[in-house]
């Protein structure tokens, strides 16, 4: 059972300020990895893959442990905030689970296209 959320606790407000601080980075993350997304695999050289690939796990890693933290605190979220931080986390476990190097290089289009997520409404 979900806690009453209390996003004006102290506690809440910390954790905002934290989440607004990785949204920084995961923005960082989505802009480097998004040059990649929806090209098919004939537009990469092996070191561009390799760069496509590097960006790819590092936004994957970072997301899941950024809404791992978020998932711990219940009580800060609206319902529709943290079904959003849910379904976030179950997709990037799932690419973490399945997307190898070996996988995505046997793609025609190896990088998904992905949408930038705000929990906080934040723009990209």
């Amino acid at each position: 059972m979900v806690a009453q959320a209390n996003p004006a606790s102290a506690a809440c407000q910390k954790l905002k300020k934290e989440g607004l601080a990785d949204e920084l980075k995961r923005k960082k993350l989505f802009k480097a990895y998004s040059p990649s997304m929806g090209k098919p695999m004939s537009a990469f050289t092996s070191k561009q893959f390799d760069a496509a690939y590097a960006g790819f796990v590092s936004l994957v890693d970072f997301n899941l442990v950024a809404f791992e933290k978020l998932k711990k605190s219940p009580e800060c979220f609206s319902k529709e905030q943290f079904k959003l931080i849910e379904s976030n986390i179950v997709m990037y476990g799932s690419f973490n689970r399945v997307a190898t190097k070996k996988f995505i290089q046997g793609q025609p289009k190896p990088f998904l296209r992905l949408e930038w997520e705000s929990i906080y409404g934040t723009k990209l």
